[in-house]
């Protein structure tokens, strides 16, 4: 049929607004349960999506 599907989840991001809407506590509780064991980069993922489509 010829579609393409491409789908992101890149779950929390590190920025002002997700530190200030939740504690440091939460946060360490949502990085434990994170595979990379990190919160998002604003300039990581949303970055490689744009490129990739880009292309």
């Amino acid at each position: 049929m010829g579609i393409r599907v491409m789908a992101v989840a890149p779950g929390y991001t590190e920025t002002e607004s997700t530190k200030e809407a939740l504690s440091e506590a939460v946060l360490q509780e949502i990085v434990k349960k994170v595979p990379l064991r990190r919160l998002g980069k604003p300039s990581g993922d949303r970055a490689r999506c744009y490129q990739r489509d880009r292309k």
